[in-house]
């Protein structure tokens, strides 16, 4: 009982402080992973200070020492806090990740630790000698949530439904097509079979079959509710009972679960922003699981007795470059990326949230050539002037700014507060001004109107970027056949779409690992993926329980693994 008064005070504490700070990404699409929602951590000073580590105000209720052990063994409730709690619309590109992550939905594939496709709903898929057709072999005797059964043509609905969704022509964003566009789908509840026809070749097709947006729910009983409130009919081991929209979520134990016992009754799930409060929480024991720990503060944390599950690489925090403003001119570009003091804004400013880099494929990726790239971008404050006087980028009027083409250059940094960003943004914005160039921030909830309308010099996103198993989706919004509505820089470049294009349709893997290579190093040498840092991120979690990991994809937080410890 007192865990649960400590947890009924913490989460009113946290929605008070959210209707300041917004913990939750609305059902606007972003460009991918979970980067609309504006959850995360609130903006520290620009330039080079460090965020203090635990700087927020502790939930109220009981403090204990830090024991790592929030509770007894036996509980029948989980407490989870993190940085957003967004809406569960699994026809949204970010929202699909939410209701796969909070353990609604799932797909027909998942990933293993290794980024390896592994069955799920579906035991096996087999494609055909034509490269375009696709048949996915369902596991027998799964239930949705509600009881109906999983069949394959309730699994043809759901793929059907979501294309629904998204089309545009409906009002849809589209997003799924950057995935994989079909010809037919086929369905035969007998053999258990589901088909389907590609319009063109899709190599990483089980990966996008894994991709939380792709995730099987019930279409006809979604369609009879308010989705962005009761979220959709799944197959997962827990099911929603309420959520306040984007502070929390009450989830219960699906009793139709087909893959083994869910281990607990009833879960809370607390979006706090601070990443101060979130370690708090954990500290105290008012929460048994939390999301994104301040890398600060992690160490305490492990000598506390608490579990740490961290991953690095798969994740870039980076921004989207407009290549219709004044960011389109190639001296400005490189001098502002030049301006960037990488290390520090990553090491001292994030806390160590983040690794510092330059390629947008991290170098640990060797097979696609991060680790054979040059650095050209290198921190160079007083190059990056020359670079700028030398093309005519000069202060003629001296008031201490640069102008170009006569007009004085003034940039603007769109960002959220996600995963520090908001942070990072800052930091930049003071480095570019030490050059010359008037540069600011301007804090939202949401980017995905600004990215599809261009309003932006620079647009912050935090993205898997293996999230069908390789890059192919990521490295698509920077080919022109993409659109405006998924290559928000507007960068157009003849070389990058020719080997995207043969990307695309390449089944070969070796192949495949050159052509990413050859992409990750054109996107480099123009200057177009004005890096952050590549993420750090984690979920740590209380002695008293076990299975809480955050795995390279990102998708997989509360499942059914996660137990009370013995």
């Amino acid at each position: 009982m007192k865990l649960k008064k400590l947890f009924v005070i913490l989460l009113a504490i946290c929605m008070a402080a959210s209707l300041l700070t917004g913990c939750g990404g609305g059902s606007t699409p972003a460009p991918s992973g979970d980067s609309a929602a504006p959850s995360g951590d609130s903006a520290a000073p620009s330039g080079d200070s460090a965020a203090p580590s635990g700087d927020s105000t502790a939930p109220s209720g009981d403090s204990a020492a830090p024991s790592g052990a929030p509770a007894a063994s036996g509980k029948t409730s989980l407490n989870i806090v993190a940085d957003w709690a967004g809406v569960p619309n699994p026809y949204d590109l970010n929202a699909s990740w939410t209701c796969m992550r909070i353990g609604l939905t799932e797909a027909l594939v998942r990933f293993g630790d290794d980024s390896s496709y592994q069955p799920w709903l579906a035991d096996s898929w087999s494609v055909a000698d034509d490269d375009l057709t696709w048949t996915f072999v369902l596991h027998p005797g799964i239930k949705f949530q509600n009881g109906e059964d999983l069949t394959a043509t309730k699994v043809k609905e759901s793929i059907e439904a979501l294309y629904d969704a998204q089309n545009p022509d409906n009002g849809g964003a589209g997003d799924v097509l950057t995935f994989m566009e079909y010809t037919s789908i086929t369905a035969d509840d007998a053999a258990g079979t589901v088909t389907i026809v590609t319009k063109e070749p899709v190599p990483d097709m089980p990966g996008v079959m894994a991709y939380p947006l792709f995730a099987i729910s019930d279409a006809a009983a979604n369609a009879k509710r308010d989705l962005l409130t009761e979220g959709p009919v799944g197959t997962g081991p827990y099911t929603v009972v309420s959520y306040t929209t984007d502070h929390d979520y009450q989830l219960a134990k699906n009793p139709n679960y087909w893959d083994g016992e869910v281990p607990f009754e009833t879960v809370s799930w607390v979006c706090v922003p601070e990443p101060g409060s979130r370690y708090q929480a954990l500290l105290d024991g008012s929460a048994d699981v939390a999301s994104h720990i301040q890398a600060s503060d992690l160490p305490a944390l492990k000598d506390a007795g608490f579990n740490i599950s961290n991953v690095s690489g798969a994740r870039d925090g980076y921004y989207h470059v407009n290549f219709e403003g004044p960011m389109g001119n190639d001296a400005l570009r490189k001098a502002v990326f030049m301006a960037i003091d990488d290390e520090t804004v990553c090491n001292i400013t994030t806390g160590g949230s983040y690794t510092a880099g330059y390629t947008p494929l991290a170098p640990i990726y060797t097979q696609w050539g991060g680790d054979n790239i040059p650095d050209n971008t290198a921190y160079d404050p007083a190059g990056a002037m020359k670079i700028l006087d030398d093309a005519g980028i000069v202060d003629s009027d001296n008031d201490g700014w640069r102008e170009l083409d006569g007009k004085k250059v003034e940039l603007t940094y769109v960002s959220n507060s996600s995963r520090q960003m908001n942070e990072i943004s800052q930091a930049h914005a003071s480095l570019i001004q030490a050059i010359g160039i008037d540069c600011k921030v301007q804090t939202v909830d949401s980017q995905g109107d600004y990215m599809r309308s261009g309003n932006f010099d620079m647009v912050n996103s935090n993205e898997i970027i293996i999230a069908t198993g390789d890059p192919t989706n990521f490295l698509s919004h920077w080919y022109t056949g993409s659109g405006t509505g998924y290559n928000y820089s507007r960068y157009s470049n003849p070389d990058f779409d020719k080997v995207f294009e043969q990307l695309k349709t390449e089944m070969n893997t070796e192949k495949r690992y050159e052509l990413i290579a050859e992409l990750n190093r054109i996107l480099t040498e123009d200057c177009v993926v004005l890096l952050g840092g590549y993420y750090n991120f984690n979920i740590c979690s209380a002695s008293t329980v076990t299975g809480a990991v955050n795995p390279p994809c990102d998708f997989y937080w509360l499942t059914k693994d996660i137990k009370p410890a013995a």
